[in-house]
């Protein structure tokens, strides 16, 4: 499974902003929405520099709380999400996701 590449942190006081190499609007904008939805973040926002390149700053700045939890906390919220998504599809299909896995 690729991992995200950071490139760069710019961490100051409850201004994050980070430089993420090769990925796109299609990790970073659910990334985004559930960064959105921490009632302590004053803004979030990503710049793409050029869709051939792929590096993305994305930039949180929060009312005082921690942005790298902020950030991390997001995180786990998707992948809380994307294993209830899995459960739940299993469930429909009656089996389980270790027996979906082997299939692939």
């Amino acid at each position: 499974m690729p991992r995200v590449r950071v490139k760069g942190i710019k961490l100051s006081g409850n201004y994050l902003e980070v430089l993420i190499e090769g990925e796109d609007y299609t990790t970073m904008s659910p990334l985004l929405t559930y960064i959105l939805q921490d009632p302590e973040v004053e803004f979030a926002t990503f710049d793409m520099d050029h869709p051939l390149l792929r590096n993305i700053t994305l930039k949180v700045k929060t009312k005082g709380k921690d942005p790298l939890a902020v950030l991390e906390e997001a995180v786990n919220r998707i992948l809380g999400d994307i294993d209830s998504i899995e459960k739940g599809l299993m469930q429909q299909l009656g089996g389980s996701g270790a027996e979906a896995k082997e299939g692939q």
